[in-house]
């Protein structure tokens, strides 16, 4: 039998869960709506050349932040009670990877010009370029300044903001392709302010109105130093495994395949529901936990919940795949068998991903070496029998890379959480 103080604590987390998870329910499904909106009101070719600017921006935000991001969730496990203190950890966290992020946009401006550069005009990929910089400027702003608002019991406030801001988006969008006939621009311009945006608004509300002293953190900016250092290779292959199997058929396909492999990546946006549900919850609260039965709580229970949300989305692709297909367009109604594909790497990545985000939250990175190992026995075992020149093909490749992402997760769960006899956190 419960005890009152039991049941009333019980009653409090599902509360909050069930704010959060309608909240999330909220933005993910303005997330879904504006990417199907895109996929409707721009050509097919022209989708392919959003999807190649969307992955090198999110190649760049990864490779920018190198255990920068963990380390500042980790020193805000321990600080998130002084207001000073936080704004101080974010502050120190976003100097350091503005620096990273100056040596890492000339690469990505380079991979722009080699993979689009011969498919659309000099314009387009001006804009591409122009476009990507500033949205991953933006990005890397607004996810260190949101962490605050996560540990801090402002996480509401923060909802809130990101409901009206991606209203405001999907808005912009809908007006644009109705009044005029929207194109990659157009499309690429209403980004740039949305993240501007963002950026101003969620950091106006960490900030507030009253003045503050940011505490500067020496030993934080030792700690990323030695997280760069220590990371910074893994995180470069990281970044670019990511997003390999939009490279991959952008170099050996056409722009219409790539439309295709990204069309069929709005699947991923299911996932990212629950992703930031248990990103906002569940990696906030193992940052915090006092002991191992605690932690291991937490651990088993975004695990499962991954696990079972995997199992019904993969189910619904074999059962509904028509429907499912025909949300995205007529364009696309033929991808049954890559839907089926596409949903098992999702799930599979979303494992690793949630593993991922409860190592980082309490600074327990470590074993990279086993991921990068890993993979490349993988792709190039796939790569000397598979087929990289067909949407199946390459998808076929991500499923076997996702595989290997989850692998390598799994084995540093064991060793860093499930292995020791206490919860560590790295110092």
């Amino acid at each position: 039998m419960w005890t009152r103080d039991q049941a009333e604590h019980f009653w409090r987390r599902f509360h909050v869960f069930g704010q959060t998870f309608a909240f999330q329910s909220g933005l993910q499904g303005l997330a879904v709506a504006t990417g199907l909106v895109i996929i409707h009101a721009i050509t097919k070719e022209e989708y392919g050349l959003y999807a190649i600017v969307a992955s090198i921006q999110g190649m760049a935000a990864v490779l920018s932040d190198s255990g920068i991001g963990s380390a500042v969730t980790s020193q805000l496990g321990r600080t998130w009670q002084d207001r000073d203190a936080n704004l101080g950890v974010v502050l120190t966290g976003l100097k350091e990877r503005q620096r990273l992020l100056a040596g890492t946009l000339p690469i990505c401006a380079l991979m722009m010009i080699v993979i689009a550069g011969g498919k659309t005009s000099t314009t387009n990929l001006v804009a591409m370029e122009l476009a990507m910089v500033c949205c991953v400027y933006f990005e890397v702003g607004t996810y260190l300044y949101q962490l605050v608002p996560l540990y801090t019991g402002k996480r509401a406030e923060l909802q809130i903001l990101q409901m009206i801001l991606g209203a405001g988006r999907i808005v912009s969008i809908v007006a644009l392709a109705w009044l005029y006939k929207i194109n990659i621009i157009a499309l690429l311009t209403i980004n740039v302010l949305y993240g501007f945006a963002t950026l101003y608004f969620i950091r106006k509300l960490v900030v507030g109105t009253e003045p503050s002293k940011p505490i500067f953190h020496p030993g934080l900016q030792r700690e990323i130093h030695q997280s760069i250092l220590r990371l910074l290779p893994t995180c470069a292959f990281y970044a670019f495994q990511g997003q390999i199997t939009t490279y991959i058929i952008s170099l050996f396909g056409q722009l219409v395949d790539v439309a295709s492999v990204a069309a069929l990546g709005r699947i991923g946006l299911l996932f990212g529901l629950l992703l930031n549900v248990l990103a906002m919850l569940g990696a906030p609260a193992f940052s915090k936990a006092h002991n191992k039965a605690e932690g291991l709580r937490i651990f088993w229970g975004i695990v499962g919940t991954l696990t079972l949300f995997s199992l019904a989305i993969f189910v619904a692709s074999l059962l509904i795949p028509g429907l499912m297909l025909e949300i995205l367009g007529k364009n696309y109604t033929s991808l049954t068998v890559e839907l089926q594909i596409t949903v098992i790497t999702t799930g599979l990545s979303s494992l690793a991903g949630g593993i991922w985000a409860l190592l980082s939250a309490r600074g327990l990175v470590g074993l990279g070496w086993i991921y990068i190992v890993v993979t490349l026995v993988v792709q190039i075992a796939y790569a000397s029998v598979g087929d990289l020149h067909t949407v199946r093909g390459v998808l076929w490749f991500g499923m076997a890379t996702a595989a290997a992402h989850l692998l390598n997760m799994a084995i540093q769960a064991y060793w860093l959480i499930l292995r020791p006899k206490e919860l560590g956190r790295n110092q």
